[in-house]
């Protein structure tokens, strides 16, 4: 249920880790009793000369020096800088790295514009992918998302990526909102992963100022892949008993859920694994069984 569930995003908001200590604390993470919890590094691509800079950082010996599995971010801070999306910047960062044996490139993500017809500009986007990874597509929350979802689906190689937090209350969507989400995804069969805010198992916060759970997330995604409806898959979301999220999530159902909730991106790997610990989803290695 949780291998591979939470991606490195330590350099980015909140935590703006320094890329240095991002790449030495990421190979102490896979190093770690709790490596499998783990996966790649996200990397931004206006940031892939600092990167490669610093990519000796912690290697410590023959384990540390495996490559880095790595994904390259082209947020909305690229959609001025090249062709409106950010497929240039991502281009000249994969170009950065081929031949770099220090690093394994397994995924892009690009984020659509805040505008815009946004089912033909994903359409225009996925016809011009040739990475050879597999990408994340972010989508917007605007009118007409809907339709980005559809031909994401259609076409079944990319995923789709949402966002559930940021520094303001209105970067965090409502617990309605994010059903509707999960609800699009699952009746479409559509992978997904998430990105901020979801530092904890649990939600927390009230009605109006909700801090979502990755727990909730996938309870929601296991209740509707078993007829829930998205009236139910709120009621998870918003659900801050864990016992109610661990009873959904003892169903043959929940490894179902978790091909579609594929990832979520955090800049702490230490908050989420102190609550899968607290909750008796993880141990630690000294613990007594």
């Amino acid at each position: 249920m949780t291998v591979r569930l939470i991606d490195d995003a330590a350099v980015f908001p909140p935590g703006n880790m320094p890329t240095p200590l991002a790449i030495a604390g990421h190979r102490a993470h896979r190093r770690a009793w709790y490596a499998d919890l783990v996966g790649p590094l996200l990397i931004p691509a206006l940031r892939i000369d600092e990167f490669v800079a610093h990519l000796d950082e912690g290697a410590l010996g023959a384990a540390s020096a495996d490559p880095i599995d790595t994904v390259l971010i082209a947020g909305r801070d690229t959609h001025t800088a090249d062709d409106g999306i950010g497929l240039g910047v991502l281009v000249r960062a994969r170009n950065v790295l081929l031949d770099d044996d220090r690093v394994q490139l397994v995924g892009i993500e690009l984020a659509l514009p805040n505008f815009a017809d946004l089912g033909a500009l994903t359409r225009t986007l996925l016809d011009q992918l040739s990475f050879g990874v597999p990408a994340a597509i972010e989508i917007p929350r605007i009118d007409g998302w809907q339709h980005a979802l559809d031909v994401l689906a259609e076409d079944g190689a990319e995923r789709a990526k949402f966002r559930t937090g940021g520094p303001t209350s209105a970067d965090v969507p409502s617990d309605d909102e994010l059903s509707i989400f999960l609800t699009a995804c699952v009746e479409r069969s559509l992978a997904f992963k998430l990105t901020a805010g979801l530092h904890h198992a649990v939600r927390r916060g009230e009605p109006d100022a909700p801090e979502h759970g990755f727990l909730n997330v996938l309870a929601a995604v296991t209740a509707l892949l078993a007829g829930a409806t998205r009236i139910d898959a709120r009621s998870l979301v918003a659900e801050q008993d864990p016992t109610v999220l661990l009873g959904v999530l003892n169903g043959d159902l929940a490894p179902r859920a978790r091909s579609l909730f594929t990832a979520y991106g955090s800049c702490s790997i230490s908050e989420p694994l102190d609550d899968l610990v607290a909750l008796g989803i993880l141990r630690r290695p000294h613990e007594e069984v």
